[in-house]
């Protein structure tokens, strides 16, 4: 498999240096063929001819955004990496999830809410990472799910045949912080860690839940700097919920 994206990064990125000399008239013999597949790939030749410029002038991307003056250019060369990249990123995991009562905590963590806290409680620490991985998949605003929603919609139709859909939406910050108060203060010293997260969305539930244990009279010293550092977070979401944890730690003498 490393061969293969190997490969087709090399020529993506030999194509690149081709075609950057283009200048911005009609194409030329080099650029003819690469309109001839476009075409293949549902694109006027219009659009492959007049409207096409290297990615270097479509912001980095390899396609525009809607309504810009400049189309879309999906060339096999182009798209075959992204699609295998796509792939490999959905390969890869955390390792298998803990058993109760028989099933998985993933199914548990789908079904009701009462079952799903029960099965967290049960399992306890081991559970943590499967909740954020989820939430940070499945979140509605900030969730890995919607982002490739919104990427796959903006494909050619005839390249979303070979990906598959997106992933559900609906685990948002409210389920996941309900179930991780089950796992109760064994999550604080985790919960701390996972506020320097690169989602936005798992900052603001580790600093929620940690307020939340506070607010039980749980001392939750040990994020104390990591609320500080993160109340200053360039999302407001987060820094609103680090600013209240730090305030009732702060009343429960727990700072």
């Amino acid at each position: 498999m490393s061969g293969i994206i190997e490969a087709a990064t090399g020529q993506s990125m030999q194509l690149g240096r081709t075609v950057a000399g283009l200048d911005r008239g009609p194409a030329s013999d080099i650029f003819q063929p690469m309109a001839s597949a476009s075409i293949n790939l549902g694109l006027s030749r219009e659009a492959c001819e007049g409207a096409w410029r290297p990615p270097s002038l479509c912001t980095g991307r390899f396609f525009c955004p809607p309504g810009s003056a400049e189309h879309p250019f999906w060339h096999p060369v182009f798209a075959w990496p992204l699609v295998l990249l796509l792939l490999l990123m959905t390969m890869g995991g955390l390792e298998a999830a803990p058993l109760y009562g028989g099933k998985g905590l993933g199914d548990w963590l789908n079904s009701g809410h009462e079952d799903a806290c029960q099965a967290v409680h049960e399992v306890g620490t081991a559970a943590l990472p499967f909740i954020l991985d989820k939430l940070a998949s499945e979140d509605p605003r900030f969730g890995s799910n919607s982002r490739y929603a919104r990427f796959y919609l903006r494909l050619p139709v005839t390249l979303r045949r070979f990906l598959p859909r997106a992933g559900p939406t609906n685990f948002d910050e409210s389920r996941a912080s309900s179930l991780l108060v089950e796992i109760g203060p064994a999550a604080i010293p985790v919960l701390a860690e996972t506020l320097h997260s690169v989602n936005p969305v798992v900052r603001e539930v580790s600093a929620h839940v940690l307020g939340l244990m506070a607010e039980r009279g749980k001392n939750i010293r040990v994020a104390t700097s990591g609320l500080q550092a993160a109340s200053h977070d360039a999302y407001p979401e987060v820094a609103t919920r680090c600013r209240w944890a730090l305030a009732v730690a702060s009343a429960s003498g727990h700072e």
